[in-house]
Formats: C-alpha cells, structure tokens, sequence
C-alpha cells in the first residue's frame, strides 16, 4: 500500500502578482572551522556559535542572523574547494613579505611597517580587514602565525622601513553544488524537521577570471532551485535559496545570469563593508548575510527595501553596514538583472536594499522575494492544514459520481480557510487567502482530495509620482 500523504504544489497564477514565506529563521549553508559537516545546527548565541562551529563564511552569516533575529541554523558542507591567499602587493623597498596555509576566511590582510630595523628588531602592525582594526605593534619575524586564520605572514631577513606595506587578499574556502546538494539533504534528513524560511548560501564561488566565479554562482543558483523544488514536491517543505555574488564587476555578473529563471533562487550581488558581531573585524562581504538578517526581522509580506523605520519595518540598514562598492549605474543594472542590490536614498541615511527580486522572470507571481514569503506561508498553513483531514471519513454523494457531498466540501473549505485568514489575514500579511476542495474528484474511487488555495496580496509604493504647484488658497 502507498502511504497516505499530503502535497501542496504552488502554481504561477499569471497574475503578474503573488507569495511566499513561514518563519523568519534563516539556515545557513556555509564553511565553518569546526562544525561536522554535514549536520545541522541550531544556534541563539554568538559565543556558542564561536565555540561549536569556528570561523568561517557560514560562521559570519549566522551571526548576522543572531544580531538580528536571535537565532540561526548552520549547516556546513564538505568544502572542495580550499581557501586562497591571494600574490602579496607590496609598496616600499622592505624585503620581500608573503604568506604560506588555507585561509579560513575572507581576509584582506595589511602588514604595516612601524619601526625601522632588521629582522626581528623592526615592528609592524598586521590588520585582518584592509586596515579598518589595527591592532598593537608587534616585532617583525621570519613567521608570523595568525591565530585562528590558517595563514602564516613570511619575512625575508633585512633591514625593513617606515610605512612599508604589503596587502594580502584572501579568499574563504567553498564547495561545489555537488557538496551544497549533500548539505541540503542532510538538511531534509534532520529528524527534529526544522522548518525555515530562507536558506543562505554562505561565501564567493572561486575561478581564475570574473566569468568562470559569476558563471559558477550562477550554477550556485541553479543547484539551489533544483533543491528548493526538491524540497518542496517530495518533502512539502517551503522556502527560497539566497546565493552569493562573487566579488566582481557588475557586467560579468549580468552576462553570465542572462538566460537563467528560477523562482526558487535569488542572487546576492550588494557588496559591502560589514562589522563582524563576533571579532569586530570590518569584512568586505557579498551582503548575503545581512539580506537575510533584514528578511528575518520583518513579516513576510514586508518589502526589504522598505524606507519607513519603526516596529516591523524595514528602514536602514544596522549600523555596522559601513560601506558599499557599486554605483548608481551598477546597481540599476544589477537590480535590472534581478540581482538583490544595495543602494542609498537622497537625503535619508544609511543604506537601504533595492528591491528583493528572485530569478523569476520579471513581472512573474513569484518575482519577489516577499511575494514568495506570503506564498510560502499559507502553503505550510495549507499543508499542515490539510494533514488534519488524512484518512478521515468522507461523505460521499449517492448519485454513483464518488463526489463529496456539498455539506463535507463546505466544512472542508470553512476548516482550511479559516486557518488560512487567521495566519495571514488576521496578521496582516495579506487582503485574504481562501482554500476551497475540488468538488468534481471521485473520491470514492481514488481516496484522493485536490484543491486550491488562493491568496490575495497586498501591493506595494515602488513607483510614486507627485505634482507640486502653487495654488492661489486654500
């Protein structure tokens, strides 16, 4: 015998409108020092996240998480592609500076030479984040181990001079979407089935050129919405993947996403100067991390580039965002190219997100991502719904069709659209949601249910005109 279950398919109405969300926990999908690969963790302090899983790209993103919303989930894959430490730029005449190990992390590392002198009576200062935190001098060595990092700093023996430097950009270690799929079903596989609205995948694709890392991002998101819809028809789990942009121009991201849709995935391009909540380090970073933190701050139908700040709102972004790289032309590009973007606002401060848009072709009803959160929620509520009435008894009609009786389908539709509007309507999530059951399924013959929900979505400001003019009076 086949056992008895219940799917909740979602269908692209053609509307050029509609949702998708549940929770607001984000899981984390990134490399970490020390967390098992493979298993997923739930974490709601830094300091046991620092304990249990390390350093990392997966480690920083669930930190944001936590600053945020308080808690997070971290899976970490199988990393296949190991961390780099990138050719040494060195400015002054100071023997040669260099690096041996993997980096752990995206570290822009600066060795700044303080006090003149040989070998090991000279000084200098060795920032992790381009300068931004720079730590007590220290002597000069022929290896100089950085804790926690997996680098070494190399001195050549000689006499080194004041305000030498020398900047070594690393890049974090990754995994290939053969390792992330494994994560994912790890993921699926917890038997604790904890439910999450968004899933990060944490850190920059690698290649030898700006077209192999966006082309390998791209594949990045491919491999995710192949795994969302996995999720969603097998296992009835809902929710959208966020992949990282790698650190590159804007037009090498944009040729290689030209010809990819996907509903299920969005793809990060906002890089910017973030705060670590854990070292305090100024990381350059793609923005995944705090995208997903502001997804996980507001209710589902909210829009994460809202402007107006106060309680479920959006407004700036935290403080610890201190800068942003692309222009106003990029980003209109990049947000053209359904790319999640970072901008500012004429005289407001701080910095906001454009737009949320999926990979969806633009203008479909999952073309955003905060109609896809509204459409994730009232699928779960739909499912969970639905899982009330499994092998219950029916009332079937007498007139040989194996059709539900009128009275059983109306208190089906009552049963699923009262639970659909208290989680969505009454929250203010969406104008109304309805589920009604398919009165045309021989029941009888085929012990099957079929039906709709329908949701109603809100709209949204994104373009406002306005005339100003003299008047004579009121």
């Amino acid at each position: 015998m086949t056992v008895p279950f219940v799917r909740v398919d979602q269908v692209d109405g053609a509307l050029a409108l509609l949702p998708a969300d549940t929770d607001q926990i984000t899981c984390v999908v990134g490399s970490s020092t020390l967390a098992p690969p493979n298993t997923l963790l739930a974490f709601r302090s830094l300091a046991k996240l620092r304990t249990i899983a390390g350093y990392g790209p997966g480690v920083e993103a669930c930190a944001d998480q936590l600053a945020q919303n308080g808690v997070a989930y971290l899976c970490s894959p199988t990393t296949d592609v190991a961390g780099v430490a990138g050719t040494p730029v060195e400015t002054g005449t100071s023997p040669a500076i260099g690096s041996t190990g993997t980096p752990n992390d995206d570290y822009r590392i600066v060795v700044t030479i303080t006090k003149a002198g040989v070998l090991g009576t000279s000084q200098c200062t060795i920032s992790l984040d381009g300068g931004n935190t720079v730590p007590a001098a220290i002597a000069t060595a022929a290896t100089i181990v950085l804790a926690n990092t997996g680098v070494t700093i190399t001195m050549a023996a000689g006499t080194y001079n004041v305000g030498d430097a020398c900047t070594i950009v690393c890049q974090a270690p990754y995994f290939s979407p053969t390792n992330f799929a494994a994560a994912g079903a790890a993921i699926l596989a917890d038997p604790g089935k904890r439910e999450f609205g968004t899933m990060l995948v944490a850190g920059k694709a690698h290649g030898a050129d700006a077209a192999s890392q966006s082309t390998a991002a791209v594949a990045m998101c491919v491999a995710g919405g192949t795994f969302r819809a996995l999720a969603q028809t097998t296992y009835g789990r809902y929710f959208r993947v966020v992949v990282e942009a790698p650190d590159v121009t804007a037009a090498a991201v944009v040729t290689a996403l030209v010809s990819t849709v996907d509903a299920g995935a969005l793809l990060c391009a906002s890089p910017m100067d973030v705060q670590s909540p854990i070292s305090q380090l100024v990381h350059k970073r793609p923005g995944g991390g705090i995208y997903c933190a502001r997804i996980g701050s507001i209710t589902p139908q909210k829009h994460p580039g809202e402007v107006r700040q106060g309680k479920g709102n959006g407004g700036p972004l935290p403080s610890r965002v201190r800068a942003i790289y692309f222009n106003d032309d990029d980003i209109a590009t990049l947000d053209a190219a359904r790319c999640i973007t970072v901008r500012t606002i004429v005289n407001k401060t701080g910095f906001y997100f454009t737009n949320g848009p999926t990979l969806d072709a633009v203008g479909a009803d999952e073309s955003e991502h905060q109609f896809c959160r509204v459409m994730d929620l009232a699928s779960k509520i739909t499912r969970d719904a639905l899982n009330e009435w499994l092998n219950s008894d029916l009332a079937i009609k007498r007139d040989g069709t194996g059709r539900l009786t009128d009275v059983q389908a109306d208190v089906i539709d009552a049963d699923i659209t009262a639970k659909l509007r208290a989680a969505t309507v009454d929250t203010g999530y969406v104008v109304d949601a309805v589920g009604k059951v398919d009165r045309t399924i021989n029941v009888l013959g085929t012990s099957s249910l079929e039906g709709d929900t329908g949701v109603l979505r809100k709209g949204y400001a994104k373009f406002i005109s306005w005339r100003v003019g003299f008047t004579k009076g009121s």
